[in-house]
């Protein structure tokens, strides 16, 4: 059984990685580590958040799979969901990382974590802006290996979530030795990949819980002008701006990919390394989408 953490502090700097796969190399015309922003929680005032209870009863796996519209992974064997002594919400995820495992769809070694869709029901159609939030919890003696992938926001053509639909996915990865990174992955009929990176890292903390705000603007078609941010713990950590995300406007905001796993997203068909050396816990609490 997994230990349930409890609130620690420790101090935290960051560095973030673009990649981008379109149908034509994407310009990327502004990237950088800005200072004042304001977390996107407080400027989107709609909010959604995942239930993980309900009649005062905790939700299951088996209720998780069954809003996953077949796109799940791991959920009944790697998740398990827990009431907290304390942290930033009552309940959370807990997610098993067996030793030797990578990412779900890795062809040699064991697949492992978890992979899941959340599409609230509630979140309006059409969307083009919305706003990620969570908190994780790594273990104090988390080994981050090579690499490492953590939920985030994604489009998709209108209801389509099959693995050659138009989408875009916003990832927060760990690097080596816990560097923090920040990946957009635009995948149309023909993709390439531009890739750009700031070296002003540091590590993802440990033992304690860390807020996670990710921001989300989808380019008017034909225009780069769409926007990607990152938050850790209310600082601003990257915006990456006039980015060309979406050639059609029916490629809408459509929710959650919650992807924890060892291992990052493909680039043109190779796999990120990254396993788990030994086995690993990771927490969330519930995702709050506005």
């Amino acid at each position: 059984m997994m230990k349930v953490p409890s609130t620690k502090f420790l101090l935290f700097n960051g560095a973030a990685v673009l990649v981008i796969g379109y149908a034509a190399i994407v310009q990327l015309k502004e990237f950088f580590i800005p200072r004042g922003a304001a977390v996107c929680s407080t400027r989107y005032e709609r909010v959604t958040t995942l239930p993980l209870e309900r009649g005062g009863k905790l939700l299951t796996p088996s209720d998780i799979q069954a809003v996953s519209y077949g796109e799940d992974f791991g959920v009944m064997g790697n998740l398990s969901i827990r009431r907290l002594k304390e942290g930033p919400a009552p309940i959370a995820f807990g997610i098993s990382l067996e030793a030797g495992s990578a990412h779900p769809k890795h062809p040699h070694f064991t697949k492992g974590g978890v992979s899941f869709p959340w599409k609230p029901r509630t979140l309006p159609a059409g969307k083009s802006a919305a706003c990620l939030g969570y908190s994780v919890f790594l273990p104090a003696t988390f080994d981050f290996d090579e690499s490492g992938t953590l939920p985030g926001l994604f489009a998709v053509k209108t209801d389509d979530l099959s693995p050659t639909a138009d989408r875009v996915d916003g990832r927060l990865l760990w690097g080596p030795k816990g560097i923090k990174q920040f990946m957009i992955s635009v995948v149309a009929k023909t993709p390439q990949t531009v890739t750009t990176e700031n070296d002003q890292g540091g590590p993802l903390p440990l033992g304690r819980w860390v807020r996670i705000e990710q921001e989300m603007v989808l380019n008017t078609p034909k225009k780069p002008d769409g926007i990607m941010r990152l938050w850790i713990d209310g600082d601003l950590r990257a915006e990456i701006k006039n980015v060309d995300l979406r050639a059609e406007a029916d490629v809408v905001i459509q929710g959650v990919m919650a992807d924890v796993h060892f291992g990052g997203t493909p680039v043109n068909g190779e796999f990120q390394a990254g396993k788990a050396k030994k086995k690993e816990e990771i927490w969330l609490s519930p995702f709050e989408l506005r």
